[in-house]
């Protein structure tokens, strides 16, 4: 949502998301990332799953303040979408397929 490049992976923030399911998990895991950006006005700059279960993940995500002068919007997700939502496995690992309101 901001430009690629312009967050520095200054601070730490623990994530943590619970679900009923793999797909459920996935929406949960982004609308965390979500909310810090929205409700506590965090660049994120990398992410690093450390737990992940069928129901439940943790993970710590890098970034820092957002800063609008340092990191210019370059659009705007409202939220993550169950819509055409899918997971799976392949070859390589897995798979999503995830649709956001923007």
């Amino acid at each position: 949502m901001v430009e690629p490049g312009t967050v520095r992976p200054r601070q730490v923030y623990p994530v943590r998301a619970e679900a009923s399911d793999r797909e459920t998990l996935l929406v949960a895991w982004l609308n965390e990332l979500l909310y810090l950006y929205e409700a506590q006005g965090i660049a994120l700059a990398d992410f690093a799953i450390t737990r992940i279960e069928v129901e439940s993940l943790e993970a710590t995500v890098t970034g820092e303040p957002l800063d609008r002068e340092r990191h210019p919007p370059v659009g705007h997700v409202k939220a993550v979408t169950y819509h055409m939502l899918s997971l799976r496995p392949t070859a390589a690992g897995w798979e999503a397929q995830v649709v956001v309101d923007v």
